[in-house]
């Protein structure tokens, strides 16, 4: 009975996505780790530099952090000419320096307050004069650099100060991590070890009872993934997107939780779009021809709103 049903199925599929999207994130946090373990790296919590315009100091609350920590940084800056300076723009730029210098984040702005002469200007967000960063919960272990470049408007080239912090391992998130590895690895043996299994020949021991559920596994994986894909081949053009935005809705809260907000924001204008364009074909589905006279084929409808989706998304992210 399962010698006919040896061709990988959706569930197994998904299992193996899942493997493989794991084993990405555990090798770069391992790497990481192991990388700034063996290197010469050292923290260093504060930089002061200065030319003849500006004095900046960038230094940091702590010189190591734990992932979903709030990072507290502090910059400072003096007015050394004899006149007002107005306004300063800053840059800043994060690299790992763990994972071969890798520019992970990269921000500019600018301070419009005057800075006069002989007095020391901090920069804040915060009422106690600091800056302050949620750090993700999911960050590779390892040193940091974080790069702050200062120009004051019409004058000499920016000032550069960095400093270095180090993240600290979380046994959370590599917990987490190893755990669903181990979980999606066993399910996905077990499935792949019902496809040789032969019921007549299975003895009452604990070997032949864990051979039974791996092929009773296997078989109702068969009648989900029949299910999965009569439902999914069943579903016009516009249901079809109108169930990706809502898939992208729900796992929208994951990266959220996790405090990637831009991967989240990623996959709620994706959403946004992919409801949209399902509406537009449901009702071009759904319409009378005196509404729309002109008719596509279903193919090329399909292309269309694909090209429509990737262009919509891309230029929503870049503005």
């Amino acid at each position: 009975m399962g010698k006919g049903l040896k061709s990988i199925n959706l569930i197994s599929l998904f299992f193996i996505a899942v493997l493989l999207t794991l084993l990405i994130p555990i090798s770069v946090y391992i790497f990481s780790y192991c990388a700034a373990s063996l290197s010469g790296v050292k923290e260093k919590a504060s930089e002061t530099v200065y030319n003849e315009d500006l004095m900046l100091t960038f230094s940091s609350l702590k010189s190591s952090y734990m992932p979903g920590e709030n990072a507290t940084f502090y910059i400072d800056v003096l007015n050394l000419r004899d006149f007002p300076i107005y306004g300063v723009n800053f840059s800043l730029n994060i690299k790992a320096s763990s994972l071969f210098g890798l520019n992970v984040y990269s921000v500019e702005d600018s301070s419009t307050r005057v800075f006069t002469p002989g007095r020391v200007e901090r920069l804040r967000t915060l009422p106690e004069g600091a800056v302050e960063v949620t750090l993700p919960e999911f960050i590779p272990p390892g040193f940091y650099t974080l790069e702050l470049s200062a120009k004051p408007a019409m004058l000499k080239p920016p000032l550069k100060a960095s400093i270095t912090i180090y993240v600290e391992p979380s046994t959370l998130i590599i917990t987490v991590l190893l755990t669903a590895l181990i979980f999606s690895g066993a399910a996905y043996i077990l499935l792949t070890l019902g496809t040789h299994i032969d019921v007549g020949k299975l003895s009452n021991t604990v070997a032949g009872r864990l051979a039974l559920f791996s092929y009773s596994m296997y078989i109702k994986s068969q009648e989900v993934d029949v299910a999965l894909r009569r439902t999914l081949i069943n579903l016009s053009i516009g249901q079809k997107f109108v169930f990706l935005g809502i898939c992208s809705l729900i796992t929208a809260p994951l990266p959220l939780m996790l405090r990637f907000e831009g991967f989240a924001n990623d996959l709620a204008i994706l959403a946004y779009f992919s409801l949209v364009i399902g509406v537009i074909n449901l009702f071009w589905e759904t319409s009378k021809p005196k509404i729309i006279n002109l008719r596509l084929h279903p193919s090329i409808r399909l292309m269309l709103s694909l090209i429509t989706l990737v262009l919509l998304t891309y230029f929503s992210k870049r503005s």
